[in-house]
């Protein structure tokens, strides 16, 4: 017959596994509003100079450095309002959701270009982005998300149906939109 196990074992092995299932229930409450209002700044800045571009190519480009200059916007808003909360488990679900969907329209914005249906792409990337905020922050942030990804959707498929004004749409989602929910984010839950 063996030994029985001491009682504090069970009690720290209890603790541990209360501990991992709260955190995967748990939320990501770090959504950057003022961060969020700047990436939607510097896409109304993009919106502004894609269509003086001479080419697709340099359209492309103006809203790829956009892009890159949104990541870092991002990244820093993040790291300055999260801090601990980057390590939790809703804060990896939500970079593995959002990081998978965009990745989906990386993928698609090439095959797009390379088919030369560019005038799909802007409704593709607001579509795609609004489907990732649902699916990534949607599923473990605040209510407010969900709806500014539902917001995204809404214009993106706007831009597939009406794809005219497209540098319009971009400048209502990833410009307008980003401003106003960052704003609201930024006074109802903080930074």
């Amino acid at each position: 017959m063996s030994a029985p196990s001491p009682l504090d074992r069970h009690a720290r092995e209890d603790l541990r596994y209360i501990r991992e299932t709260m955190a995967r229930a748990g939320s990501f409450s770090a959504v950057p509003g003022w961060g969020t209002a700047l990436v939607g700044a510097t896409a109304l800045l993009a919106a502004a100079l894609a269509p003086a571009t001479s080419t697709r190519w340099q359209w492309l480009l103006v809203w790829g450095v956009e892009l890159v200059v949104a990541l870092v916007i991002a990244a820093v808003a993040l790291k300055r309002k999260a801090r601990e909360e980057l390590r939790s488990g809703p804060a990896r679900r939500f970079f593995t959701s959002f990081a998978l969907m965009v990745g989906v329209g990386a993928l698609l914005t090439i095959a797009l270009v390379r088919a030369g249906a560019w005038t799909v792409v802007p409704g593709a990337w607001l579509a795609l982005y609004g489907c990732a905020l649902i699916a990534g922050w949607g599923a473990v942030t605040r209510e407010v998300v969900p709806k500014m990804g539902a917001a995204f959707v809404v214009v993106g498929a706007l831009a597939l149906l009406l794809p005219q004004w497209n540098d319009a749409w971009l400048a209502l989602g990833f410009g307008a939109l980003h401003v106003l929910f960052g704003i609201h984010i930024a006074r109802r839950y903080g930074g």
